[in-house]
């Protein structure tokens, strides 16, 4: 009887979650006040599953291992979009473990994320001068080393990782909307997420997360060359494995919660 009850508890809750989420208001144009279309995802690329694919969500470059069902992909762009925009209306300045802290929560909560791994602390270096994308790939390689995923699946994870960076110096839309969303006046936040899916339908994240202030007046996160002494950086370290039963019953809800902020911080592009 317990079994039977408990999944039905948990998606109360999550949908209870949700229900009390606040998000950051966003700006509708003419068309869409006249026309809007709820919970829309746009689908301005066709992606091949056979093949790998990459997206920015906000303030996360989010890539897939081939494979991937497109239910699975969009599961996971909108649950990412979902906890970022609730963390960052509970912590505008975009920065910190507080920030951190609420976005796994929202992960966890109403998406039905469990998270096998989360660790958050300093990040040092000894190298004078370096770039944020190159940050972000030493802890997303960290998280996928601790995550002890066997050997194969943790070289795709950090391979396609890589390839969705590469890309993204040429993607003219993604990389605006990126930039435009991880960065505040003195620091930011962004995340990079390697995704992949298992021959049982097992969907699993894992996830680099840097957080940054600096004394300069920030214009350019990921490729500019940073110095050692003008930058305070965190990072944080996720592994996480998607309850597809919870979140098959709160897709609906997330996606009726996100509305228009579906359309303005997704962009999908090739790899």
């Amino acid at each position: 009887m317990n079994d039977a009850i408990e999944p039905t508890m948990i998606i109360e809750a999550c949908r209870a979650y949700i229900a009390g989420c606040e998000l950051p208001a966003v700006a509708l144009s003419s068309d869409e006040v006249d026309n809007p279309v709820p919970g829309e995802m746009p689908r301005s690329l066709t992606v091949d599953e056979k093949k790998e694919s990459a997206a920015v969500v906000a303030n996360s470059i989010v890539s897939f291992v081939a494979g991937m069902s497109r239910q699975s992909k969009d599961d996971i762009k909108n649950s990412v979009l979902f906890a970022t925009l609730v963390a960052n209306r509970a912590h505008p300045e975009m920065q910190g473990q507080r920030w951190y802290e609420k976005f796994m929560e929202v992960m966890s909560r109403a998406s039905g994320w469990f998270p096998k791994r989360k660790d958050y602390s300093r990040y040092t270096t000894v190298e004078q001068q370096f770039t944020m994308d190159q940050v972000g790939l030493k802890v997303l390689s960290s998280a996928v080393a601790a995550a002890a995923l066997p050997g194969p699946t943790s070289l795709l994870l950090l391979g396609v990782a890589k390839q969705a960076l590469d890309a993204l110096q040429a993607s003219e839309e993604p990389l605006k909307l990126f930039e435009g969303k991880s960065r505040s006046h003195e620091g930011g936040t962004f995340s990079i997420v390697s995704c992949t899916e298992s021959a049982d339908d097992e969907v699993v994240m894992t996830m680099g997360t840097v957080s940054f202030s600096s004394t300069l007046d920030v214009t350019n996160v990921l490729f500019w060359n940073w110095s050692n002494t003008s930058v305070s950086i965190s990072r944080a370290e996720s592994h996480l494995v998607l309850n597809q039963g919870v979140y098959a019953n709160v897709r609906d809800d997330i996606l009726a919660k996100l509305g228009n902020n579906a359309k303005e911080a997704v962009a999908e592009y090739s790899i």
